[in-house]
């Protein structure tokens, strides 16, 4: 080739240059994880709850249906994340440990439950 015929390599439109590597969805992981990580205060603070002897047993019980239903809906949100994440990005961002995680809390939960309020 000589020097006129340089090879260019395709520049993206002036719009596109800021976007083109830009993972958007990079701090929904990040969310879930601290998600995640606030779904074990749920039993430490049903555990101390039980510990003080503060409430009643019926009081307890709506804490735990509560705690429980907030535990569950970040599980089903990690499955949700897990698959959108490997369907549309194609990476893993370690969110199927995180949701297996996120159901330690929950077995918690129900064991503390299952000795006391039962």
């Amino acid at each position: 080739m000589n020097g006129n015929n340089e090879m260019h390599y395709s520049k993206p439109f002036p719009d596109q240059i800021d976007r083109i590597f830009r993972d958007h969805f990079r701090k929904w992981p990040r969310r879930f994880k601290w998600a995640v990580f606030f779904c074990f205060l749920l039993p430490i603070s049903f555990y101390a709850a039980l510990a003080k002897g503060m409430f009643a047993p019926s009081f307890l019980t709506i804490l735990v249906i509560f705690f429980f239903s907030i535990n569950a809906t970040v599980i089903i949100w990690g499955l949700r994340m897990n698959s959108v994440a490997q369907r549309y990005w194609h990476r893993n961002y370690h969110i199927g440990g995180a949701t297996t995680l996120a159901m330690v809390p929950l077995a918690l939960l129900a064991i503390q439950y299952s000795t006391y309020c039962l």
